[in-house]
């Protein structure tokens, strides 16, 4: 019988070198909007597409000067009402934070200043008056450590709630020049300069209280910049003395050289997250405007499903790439790391390499509500900051990445919750409520800006009722209800992305474990195949022609795996533990199953789905 290739073909491409890996590793920096101004030793804080710059030198003098940055260009904002450099930023676009700094000649500044996307306004003093800080977290949850103040170089560590600095953990070798990640209970500290010595490379992690050793970089350097988080964090360029462009990511134990910028550079502005980072300003010499952005590579989905053919122009052979599928995925489950805290009912999304779980509750079998987010890299899970609203039985944009994803629906404060919340890859902000409240719905959908809500339990009646029907579609800004669902039901998961999606199983009402799948086309429903073994609260990964489902209550814990290829369900390898009300996540490759609820109780292990690939080389038997 002809396989699938054989009957579909393939293209032959050209290549001059073997595709990259996927993710930071084969990531690259390309040339965003200058800023209006050339400028250094300045304030940052956002993301790739929602940049700020505040104050720094623009000369000879310094300034008061704010820019924000949409992706594309930079725009003017609010002033800081004191003009200032080498002070220290961090927070969201909307929602940042500038302290600290210093004004020629001789005067350190205890200053702090809150932005809320248009004005600047005053906050709480700093306890130490410092230049040349390092910084950390959210506008309402900051670190300020390090630095260089009127006495010398610092060890001091300060945390800010919002109002008010207290004194946190001193550092361990005062340092001045140092870069920064990750939030309060999370920070990450790199590089830096002891004087008289020459730069730094060691790291060091900050747990809330107390700092202690990571791994090194592999270049030491000073006036370098740094985003991302504790445990999947960025660093680039600075000084040796010499100006690097040297780009390292760590993964909470070790540091990676990766992609260099394009111009190297020191006192330069950093922002974003590790797979997707904004470099900008600082000394080449001379100053610049000069913006960067680093963005993770991907695989195109034609190589990682079926395969590719393709002639490498410099070694001159013909080759292939390949995943051992077979007629269905030969993957594995394997244990991944653990979380922090182990709970059910929760949501997420993301790959199995850089997850993200929101929620749930960690008691089994009763539903204690938690706001817990916990974020993978592959290997470890790390806490980063809490959901504003704690919540079970939520509904994700479950094929979003775990940078800018949702948070909808479920069971909130008392029951059957309508908020919404936007995760930009550092923070959560509640945006547009759902029309119609409800829990154990639902969700897939491709960003923070693009998702469905189908199905669940909803007061409503009619059209919802206990096992709801209804669908609402997500644009960024609001909430539509849209063509309800062919059956009603509750506890069902779904995957793919706004346009093109399934739900699978669920129950129905009366109680009873169903197998029923339906697929979405962005305008209407239609039932397919259906899964072999029917359960509620199956997990998901995959899309709507390439899909997996496993575990689920059935109405025991079943362990059970199904593959979609797009037209019929096969039963493959099992998870090692049977468990419901996990968090399923990436795709039919490389998949993540994450806590959840056993026949014992809640657990905190991760099992991770994994098929593997190869690249070979084509040969020609000899007659």
């Amino acid at each position: 019988m002809a396989d699938y290739k054989g009957i579909k073909g393939f293209n032959v491409q050209s290549l001059a070198t073997d595709p990259l890996p996927a993710g930071v590793a084969g990531a690259a920096w390309s040339s965003g909007g200058s800023m209006s101004s050339t400028r250094a030793i300045f304030g940052d804080a956002g993301t790739q597409t929602a940049g700020l710059v505040f104050g720094g030198t623009a000369g000879s003098g310094h300034t008061n000067v704010t820019e924000e940055y949409n992706g594309t260009a930079w725009t003017g904002g609010g002033n800081l009402g004191t003009s200032r450099y080498q002070l220290a930023g961090c927070g969201t676009q909307t929602a940042g934070l500038g302290f600290g700094g210093y004004v020629s000649p001789g005067s350190f500044k205890v200053a702090t200043e809150e932005y809320n996307g248009t004005a600047w306004t005053n906050g709480g003093d700093m306890t130490t008056a410092r230049a040349n800080l390092g910084a950390a977290g959210l506008q309402t949850a900051a670190l300020a450590f390090a630095g260089l103040t009127a006495g010398g170089v610092s060890n001091a560590t300060e945390e800010y709630n919002g109002s008010s600095w207290t004194n946190g953990g001193n550092i361990g070798t005062a340092k001045t020049n140092v870069a920064g990640a990750g939030i309060q209970t999370a920070g990450l500290m790199f590089g830096g300069l002891v004087p008289p010595s020459s730069a730094q490379n060691n790291t060091q992690e900050y747990n809330g209280t107390s700092w202690t050793d990571g791994g090194n970089m592999n270049t030491a350097r000073q006036q370098l910049a740094g985003c991302g988080l504790q445990t999947l964090a960025l660093a680039f360029g600075g000084a040796v003395p010499a100006l690097k462009a040297e780009t390292e990511a760590y993964n909470g134990t070790s540091w990676t050289e990766v992609a260099d910028l394009s111009t190297a550079r020191r006192f330069l502005g950093g922002a974003g997250t590790q797979t997707a980072a904004l470099g900008f300003g600082g000394y080449t010499p001379p100053m610049t405007a000069a913006t960067e952005e680093f963005t993770a590579a991907t695989i195109d989905d034609t190589i990682r499903n079926e395969g590719q053919v393709y002639y490498n122009t410099t070694t001159n052979l013909l080759k292939l790439t390949s995943t051992v599928f077979g007629a269905t995925p030969t993957g594995v489950w394997s244990s991944g790391g653990n979380m922090n805290v182990g709970r059910g009912t929760a949501a997420g999304a993301g790959t199995q390499t850089a997850g993200i779980v929101m929620g749930g509750s960690s008691v089994s079998p009763s539903l204690a509500k938690n706001v817990l987010t916990e974020l993978y890299n592959g290997s470890a899970w790390t806490e980063v900051n809490d959901l504003n609203t704690a919540k079970v039985n939520s509904s994700s944009a479950k094929n979003s990445p775990n940078t800018s994803t949702l948070n909808y629906a479920g069971d909130g404060p008392g029951t059957y919750s309508n908020t919404n919340e936007s995760w930009n890859g550092t923070s959560w902000t509640e945006v547009a409520d759902l029309n119609l409240p409800g829990n154990a719905a639902a969700g897939f959908g491709n960003s923070n800006t693009s998702a469905v809500r189908a199905g669940g339990q909803s007061p409503a009646s009619p059209p919802g009722g206990p096992h709801s029907s209804i669908t609402e579609v997500y644009n960024g800004t609001a909430w539509t209800e849209v063509n309800n669902m062919n059956t009603g039901r509750r506890s069902m998961n779904g995957l793919g992305i706004a346009t093109a999606g399934l739900v699978i199983g669920g129950d129905l009402d009366p109680p009873n474990a169903s197998n029923l799948v339906e697929s979405w086309n962005g305008t209407s429903w239609s039932e397919i195949a259906e899964i072999n073994t029917g359960g509620s609260s199956r997990m998901t990964a995959g899309i709507q022609t390439l899909g997996l489902t496993f575990g689920g209550d059935t109405p025991s814990k079943t362990a059970n795996t199904e593959f979609w290829n797009g037209s019929s369900w096969t039963e493959i390898n099992n998870l090692a533990v049977a468990r419901g009300r996990s968090v399923g996540a990436g795709d039919t490759s490389f998949a993540l199953c994450s806590g959840g609820d056993t026949a014992s109780g809640t657990v905190v292990n991760t099992e991770e789905f994994s098929v593997s690939e190869s690249i070979s080389n084509v040969t020609v038997a000899s007659s």
